[in-house]
């Protein structure tokens, strides 16, 4: 596959990814305006402070603590906005066959014994070159994880122009009997030895 055809695939997977992060998003504000519209209709039900009543402090109480931790809410919403990913990486294969453009690839158990994934990873900026790659699958209760050696790949090291980058190829293989019908998302962590590592869901496997 030609570099120009992988950046616009990896294009698309990114934005599949952005869409979810955005579902995301607007179920928390949904969440957050449900709790406000809660808070005011208690404090629109409270009577005036002038006939409030000294043995009612506790309903009172209850409404000021929720007030309280709605800046939290927010703060919480905020902290899981989208963030610029420190991994650049598209996946060349799953199970012998190019991955669904949708981003979710589907897998029927009778049909292969083992799972592959191949493709490469490469840190984004000018971070040092990965040296190791994780391939993580997660999904139905169950995680797994294999640490594989980098692979020559001059033609990522050409795309970006950067010879360092040659050893930016990776490829996995998983027992399908390890894993139940159900929907799985495949992370990619890269990282280096005594540095934190980088990682990004990059597509999703139905298992049929």
């Amino acid at each position: 596959m030609d570099l120009t055809d992988v950046s616009y695939a990896q294009a698309i997977v990114d934005l599949t990814i952005a869409n979810n992060r955005v579902l995301v998003l607007s179920q928390k504000i949904t969440e957050v305006s449900d709790e406000l519209r809660k808070l005011q209709a208690q404090l629109d039900n409270l009577p005036s402070p002038a006939k409030v009543q000294t043995n009612e402090p506790s309903s009172i109480a209850t409404i000021e603590r929720r007030l309280a931790k709605t800046p939290s809410a927010f703060r919480q919403l905020f902290r899981s906005g989208i963030t610029k990913p420190k991994i650049l990486t598209h996946i060349d294969e799953i199970g012998g066959a190019a991955p669904n453009s949708s981003g979710r690839h589907t897998v029927s158990l009778g049909q292969l014994r083992n799972l592959s994934i191949s493709g490469w990873a490469v840190p984004t900026g000018n971070s040092a070159p990965f040296e190791f790659v994780e391939v993580k699958i997660s999904g139905n209760a169950l995680s797994t994880k294999k640490k594989v050696e980098l692979r020559d790949r001059p033609d990522v090291a050409k795309h970006f122009g950067n010879a360092s980058l040659v050893k930016s190829g990776f490829s996995a293989a998983f027992s399908l009997s390890e894993l139940q019908p159900g929907v799985y998302s495949i992370e990619i962590e890269g990282g280096r030895t005594g540095t934190p590592s980088a990682s990004i869901i990059v597509n999703e496997i139905e298992v049929r």
